[in-house]
């Protein structure tokens, strides 16, 4: 985390720029979040961590973060947010899709719950959210965030043969 911080630092003094056609990203308030910059790298690795924050509160809310490691173990932790109910990893299943997921995740509490796909689209990893009850058959994904990809390098994610 230190590692990070301290080269967003140094980009901010050299006055680095982001990228041309950055996007502000949606976030589920209605306000917007800049792109982030991505760590300069020849592999990144692609992990999810999601925690229970309070396991007595009703529902439980769960913090959903990806990790972003490069080859020489820097990483960077991006926030995905808060969502209620306890989170399965269901990557493997996710693969399957027609959105061609490169991670999945399901948070559920009492019928009701979020999915979330991050899907790797022209250097950005898109992460997709759909809202998901027990008696619906139809899911609607609608972009939750946006995080700029290294230009042309490998990603690889703990599910990849």
């Amino acid at each position: 985390m230190r590692t990070f911080a301290a080269i967003a630092g140094m980009l901010a003094a050299c006055g680095a720029a982001k990228p041309g056609g950055s996007e502000p990203t949606p976030k589920p308030d209605g306000g917007a979040d800049t792109v982030e910059p991505a760590l300069p790298t020849k592999l990144l690795h692609v992990a999810l961590e999601y925690v229970v924050l309070d396991p007595d509160l009703e529902p439980p809310t769960s913090r959903v973060s990806l990790i972003l490691t490069d080859e020489t173990g820097a990483a960077r932790r991006e926030i995905i947010g808060e969502f209620p109910g306890g989170c399965s990893d269901v990557s493997v299943e996710a693969k399957k899709e027609s959105l061609e997921p490169i991670l999945g995740l399901d948070c559920w509490w009492s019928g009701t719950g979020v999915r979330l796909r991050f899907v790797k689209r022209r250097g950005f990893l898109n992460v997709l959210r759909a809202a998901v009850d027990e008696d619906s058959e139809e899911v609607s994904f609608e972009p939750l965030k946006r995080i700029e990809l290294p230009s042309g390098t490998p990603i690889k994610t703990d599910y990849d043969s």
